[in-house]
């Protein structure tokens, strides 16, 4: 499937999904900074890439050995040994399949982290791994698509959708500040509201942050229900300013007129410490 169609659909590849036009929570992130940054889109990251390791290694461990990724030679390539290690590696496997090192060692360390975790692990056990929504947005009419990272089938955690987040610092404190600068809350109320559209209603959305270094430890966070409601708030602007672009084809990007700058408001105070410390 390569066009939009309204629904819940599962097993469509990752790059047919990214084919579908349509809005979509990360496409809204960069609508968010402007008009013009949503128009161009942006190109995969490393770290991207690596969540997308992530992504199968944890939540599809079948189709991860099926694919049968391979722990790259480590050394200088232009030693006569290392050479020819890779390149018995790509005559064996493939290059496609060759991973370099601490990425495999990471996907690896990070699914197996999540598989020995008692919570994590269980409502992990009966998932649809990467469903795709289609649906029209009520308000706009604008046609929404987002990819959700896992959706119970049974057992206790049915009633919620689940995402898995890899994180620098997956503690309370240090995953709030990704929760709000990443846009999390925001994806998160997308796929709620688009179930909801769906007749899909699921009251609860919980986040499985993941960190990228040893070792490797994991916290599960169910999204509060006030960030959802703000987050939907915004989604509700930006998708009326998606459906205005869009019907006129104009994408802007800043302001042209000149704007006011300041510096933040926590910064006041680190002007006042240095004022005191140096008077």
């Amino acid at each position: 499937m390569s066009t939009f169609e309204v629904g819940i659909h599962y097993g469509i590849p990752e790059e047919e999904y990214h084919s579908i036009v349509a809005a979509s929570s990360s496409r809204l992130s960069l609508l968010k900074r402007s008009p013009a940054h949503m128009k161009q889109g942006r190109a995969p990251s490393k770290s991207f890439a690596d969540g997308t390791l992530i992504h199968k290694a944890v939540l599809e461990p079948a189709l991860w050995s099926r694919e049968h990724y391979v722990r790259a030679p480590v050394g200088d390539k232009r030693k006569k040994e290392v050479k020819q290690a890779w390149a018995d590696a790509i005559d064996e496997y493939g290059e496609e399949r060759l991973l370099p090192a601490d990425t495999y060692d990471m996907c690896h360390a990070i699914a197996m982290n999540v598989s020995l975790h008692p919570v994590a692990a269980a409502m992990l056990v009966d998932i649809d791994a990467e469903a795709t929504i289609m649906w029209l947005d009520p308000d706009t009419g604008v046609e929404c698509k987002g990819r959700i990272d896992a959706l119970p089938r049974s057992g206790r955690w049915k009633t919620s959708i689940i995402d898995v987040k890899s994180t620098q610092d997956a503690s309370r404190n240090g995953f709030e500040q990704s929760f709000f600068r990443f846009g999390y809350y925001r994806q998160m109320a997308f796929y709620l509201s688009g179930l909801e559209t769906l007749g899909l209603w699921r009251p609860e959305a919980h986040i499985i942050a993941v960190e990228k270094a040893a070792p490797y430890a994991s916290s599960i966070f169910r999204c509060d229900e006030g960030a959802l409601d703000a987050g939907q708030q915004e989604n509700r602007v930006l998708l009326r300013k998606y459906r205005e672009c869009d019907e006129h084809d104009h994408w802007p990007a800043y302001p042209e007129d000149p704007q006011d700058i300041t510096i933040p408001s926590w910064a006041y105070a680190k002007v006042d410490d240095y004022l005191q410390e140096n008077e």
